[in-house]
């Protein structure tokens, strides 16, 4: 069973660094790639992949921006393994065997999306809160750090494209794994991972009007289309399925 971490990132060089670091320090009994998607930063994110073994392409912004599903699903089309790791490119390895611990329950649950505990933490590691845990109300199947069989994702397409900025896009990547590809979710109180705790740009949260009001009113017309069966539980936009295209013929 081969593994790959995939992730997308723009402008979080310190975060990327700190994050890859944790994934390479890793004990791992089995083949492993790491992929990142540059989603056009202009920062020193370039510097900080030049660092590590990872397989990385960049996507220039201009003139058509096209986060975060995007860059993405660019990821899972250049890796290659089996067991998709997925996971936000600001959140720790913390446990010293997480890939392992991710890839072992995937296997295990073949017909589920596995997620690792997520807490929002400072960089001395003091906790803040969860976000993604197998208790209480933070139960929430998004892939901070989640493991899933390749095949899955294909077969609702991945991350659709229509969310053209970040937000919302996992929820409904979630609910198409759900209801699409018939998967359950599997919560693990280990491994953990720690999200670098962060403030949310202003330009992008919160404000009415913004990119991530307008992704929640996206989602919401497409769980209400979905639900009455006037679309399918898929992506509707994603170059997964041009990728698989051409792998079938």
């Amino acid at each position: 069973m081969r593994a790959s971490v995939v992730l997308a990132t723009h402008n979080k060089a310190d975060a990327l660094d700190r994050t890859l670091a944790s994934i390479f320090r890793q004990s791992v009994p089995f083949p492993f790639e790491v992929v990142v998607i540059d989603d056009g930063s202009n920062d020193h994110t370039s510097d900080v992949l030049a660092k590590y073994p990872v397989i990385t392409e960049r996507i220039e912004r201009a003139p058509v921006h096209r986060n975060p599903a995007h860059a993405r699903n660019r990821a899972i089309v250049k890796s290659t393994g089996d067991v998709l790791i997925m996971q936000s490119d600001d959140v720790l390895h913390y446990t010293p065997h997480t890939i392992e611990q991710l890839v072992v329950a995937a296997e295990q649950h073949p017909s589920s999306a596995v997620f690792a505990t997520v807490y929002d933490a400072l960089p001395d590691d003091t906790r803040l809160g969860l976000y993604v845990a197998p208790r209480g109300p933070w139960k929430r199947a998004f892939f901070f750090l989640g493991a899933i069989r390749r095949a899955h994702v294909y077969a609702i397409g991945g991350n659709d494209e229509e969310f053209d900025e970040p937000g919302y896009e996992d929820a409904w990547l979630r609910e198409c794994l759900m209801h699409g590809a018939h998967c359950t979710n599997v919560f693990l109180s280990e491994p953990i991972g720690h999200h670098q705790h962060h403030e949310r740009p202003p330009a992008i949260y919160g404000r009415k009007g913004s990119g991530s009001d307008r992704m929640r009113l996206l989602w919401h017309q497409k769980m209400k289309d979905a639900v009455e069966g006037r679309i399918p539980w898929k992506a509707k936009l994603s170059i997964l399925y041009d990728h698989a295209k051409e792998h079938t013929q």
